[in-house]
């Protein structure tokens, strides 16, 4: 599965691609790229569908130097698989 989101923080507007590079009964993980950088998250998404819990998603591979804008393009992920699944 792959697709698009845009992330607006104070100052710019990223466009980030999305892609789910794995994906079992307990987690995902989600390569996500903008220009030349990339980083892998993961969830447990799966594990906690039918939970009232909400996923833990966890920085697997890359570097984050904005933390706002991680937590925002974090949240826009999740909004989009909601809306999606």
């Amino acid at each position: 599965m792959e697709f698009t989101i845009t992330v607006t923080t104070n100052f710019k507007r990223f466009r980030m691609n999305v892609k789910r590079v794995y994906h079992s009964e307990q987690i995902e993980r989600y390569e996500i790229s903008a220009g030349e950088k990339t980083i892998t998250v993961r969830n447990n998404r799966p594990q906690v569908k039918n939970t009232r819990k909400k996923p833990d998603w966890k920085l697997e591979e890359g570097e984050i130097k904005d933390k706002q804008a991680f937590a925002m393009t974090l949240l826009m992920v999740a909004r989009y698989l909601q809306m999606r699944m």
